[in-house]
């Protein structure tokens, strides 16, 4: 199984209680190239692919210019002194929803690293497991950020 965590705080010092958007928060200029609603591409849905994911989501949206964005916050986890922390794919977050009695508390909404479309992006309510993939949820909707370690 994996390591997962709802991030309350980091080594940083700094609190990751509060819910943030998936990408970068810019939604007034489409010309711009870390506008919003343009699709990052290349990221998948299945277990052992939140890493590159991420991954793809930092190349497009960097940590150091969008410090708050979904996979930034995850990626800056430092939780139990390690520092390979990620967003995990929609198939990996509903896996820790079937599991989440074994894995942690869990509460709210939860971002994935897989991308929908251009505008949205897969996340999961844990009331009751369902998928949420509303039009323009990567800058209207802001949901929590649960960093998982290996799938």
């Amino acid at each position: 199984m994996t390591s997962s965590k709802h991030i309350p705080t980091s080594g940083d010092g700094k609190s990751y209680t509060d819910a943030y958007s998936w990408s970068t928060n810019q939604c007034n200029n489409e010309n711009e190239k870390d506008y919003a609603w343009q699709r990052v591409g290349g990221t998948d849905t299945a277990i052992a692919t939140g890493v590159q994911n991420t991954k793809r989501i930092l190349n497009k949206y960097p940590s150091s210019r969008y410090p708050n964005s979904a996979a930034a916050v995850a990626r800056a986890y430092s939780g139990g002194g390690y520092h390979d922390w990620y967003l995990p794919s929609k198939d990996e977050l509903a896996q820790l929803y079937r599991n989440k009695s074994a894995v942690g508390v869990f509460s709210a909404t939860y971002w994935s690293s897989s991308e929908r479309g251009a505008q949205d992006a897969w996340d999961q309510y844990f009331g009751d497991g369902q998928h949420f993939n509303f039009v323009c949820n990567k800058y209207v909707i802001s949901s929590r950020v649960r960093a998982v370690r290996a799938f």
